[in-house]
């Protein structure tokens, strides 16, 4: 008993007393959880490298077993001490305790140091160590002891309808290993793997991915990765269902922001991306929400809209126009800002919760117009709902209206005058074939039913 009845008068001031009539296995646990409180508050105080400097590396037999479980943990780090770690690994064969095999597994699983010199070694260790305990199945299952384990792990969590937490649970990688380098791992081969997917499976991939990476926490550090190989599969092949883009365009915006409005956010996901995969088509995949958006405010704005008005069929006639340009991929930006009528409308529609707009101000009779901005190749356009003419600019004149501001005065998207390029076209009469030559003119960009106009 003498090894358990290292109770310091420190430890005892600190309020544990030792009754006559505590048992042995009584104090035993006693001395085990000081131990750990000891451990525990010196591993908070001492700085790692400090730590190590203290250590005498020929000589660890004679090493507490605490500090001989935080250098087995985390001596894997980094590669800096390899030689180090191997020394630490055969100390571990004259440590036979289930407490340090944990935490060999625990340092495999926490770090999985693929790049490490001693990385080979460790995992054979951990093999031998999974033995007759529950990581031997899992270990046996899912390949945990290999560099392909976590491709293992991504293909099942892909390919399975079954919860994607309960199935981590299930691996032994919930709770605090649910922030693990082995998790990474894993969730970093389940990207790469949906990224590389078309069509069906793609979203099927994308969908499971969703709901993985919002229940893992390791999957902070990868968001870079998750939007781009989300995006990925879509670049140059036929888009996805309406009702996928529409669920994974609202799942980005929430997650980092509408593109267009949090600039500063997505240039920091590039360089992550760029980071990970140097070769990444990361601007073209970005570029892929960034169309669908545009998209969906462009549709957003005539459903809206439409409401307000009373000539549906001159409405529809417009929405049919400026949809042409926006199918055939000639939008590059959309914006819209709403008149107080169509602001409450669509406040009012829950289905238009993520949408991002702007508000106009107008007085009097003019509280139910709205205006939607384009950019068209070189041209910004501001086409006004009810009446309003439509107005163009060069997108460099200082007079054109600007998209993604949050409040508009009227009378300056009403403008009459601007620099080189400017016009305003109204809707009376055969106006589409107008639009057209005034947009071919400053764009040379054709419209795909009236072509150049006339």
């Amino acid at each position: 008993m003498t090894g358990f009845l290292r109770v310091s008068c420190k430890q005892i001031g600190s309020g544990i007393r030792l009754q006559p009539n505590v048992r042995p296995l009584a104090l035993e646990r006693i001395c085990e959880r000081l131990d750990k409180q000891e451990a525990a508050q010196r591993s908070q105080q001492e700085p790692w490298e400090d730590f190590l400097r203290r250590i005498d590396f020929s000589n660890l037999s004679t090493l507490r077993l605490k500090d001989y479980q935080r250098l087995l943990h985390d001596i894997w780090q980094n590669d800096a001490h390899s030689e180090k770690a191997g020394i630490v690994l055969q100390e571990y064969a004259d440590r036979p305790y289930k407490s340090v095999y944990r935490t060999l597994i625990l340092a495999y699983l926490r770090h999985y140091p693929t790049q490490h010199p001693q990385f080979k070694k460790l995992a054979e260790e951990c093999r031998s160590a999974a033995i007759d305990g529950p990581w031997q199945a899992r270990g046996e299952q899912w390949q945990l002891w290999s560099v392909s384990g976590p491709t293992r792990v991504a293909d099942a969590l892909l390919g399975s309808d079954r919860n994607p937490k309960e199935m981590m649970a299930a691996i032994g990688l919930d709770g605090n290993m649910s922030d693990c380098g082995f998790v990474q791992a894993v969730l970093t081969k389940a990207c790469h793997a949906a990224m590389k997917a078309k069509g069906e499976q793609a979203q099927q991939n994308g969908t499971r991915l969703r709901e993985l990476f919002a229940n893992v926490t390791a999957a902070e550090s990868l968001e870079g990765e998750l939007t781009y190989c989300l995006l990925k599969p879509w670049l140059n092949h036929n888009p996805p269902s309406d009702e996928y883009r529409r669920v994974l365009s609202e799942f980005l915006v929430k997650r980092h922001g509408d593109p267009r409005l949090h600039q500063a956010r997505w240039a920091s996901l590039r360089r992550d991306v760029l980071n990970a995969l140097p070769n990444a088509e990361v601007d073209a995949a970005f570029t892929v929400l960034r169309r669908w958006l545009v998209q969906a405010s462009v549709y957003a704005f005539f459903k809206i809209v439409g409401q307000t008005v009373e000539n549906k069929e001159h409405w529809r006639a417009r929405e049919k126009f400026w949809t042409a340009y926006l199918e055939a991929d000639l939008v590059q930006d959309a914006w819209f800002a709403f008149g107080p009528y169509a602001l409450n409308r669509a406040r009012s529609l829950p289905q238009e919760d993520n949408l991002a707009y702007g508000a106009v101000n107008v007085t009097g009779q003019q509280a139910s117009h709205s205006v939607l901005i384009l950019s068209i190749g070189r041209a910004r356009i501001a086409e006004w709902s009810h009446d309003g003419a439509c107005r163009f600019w060069m997108e460099n004149d200082t007079n054109a209206a600007k998209p993604y501001l949050k409040r508009y005065e009227g009378d300056q998207l009403r403008a009459m005058n601007g620099g080189h390029g400017f016009n305003r076209i109204t809707h009376s009469g055969a106006w589409q074939p107008k639009f057209t030559k005034q947009i071919y003119g400053m764009t040379g960009i054709s419209h795909p039913t009236y072509r150049q106009g006339y």
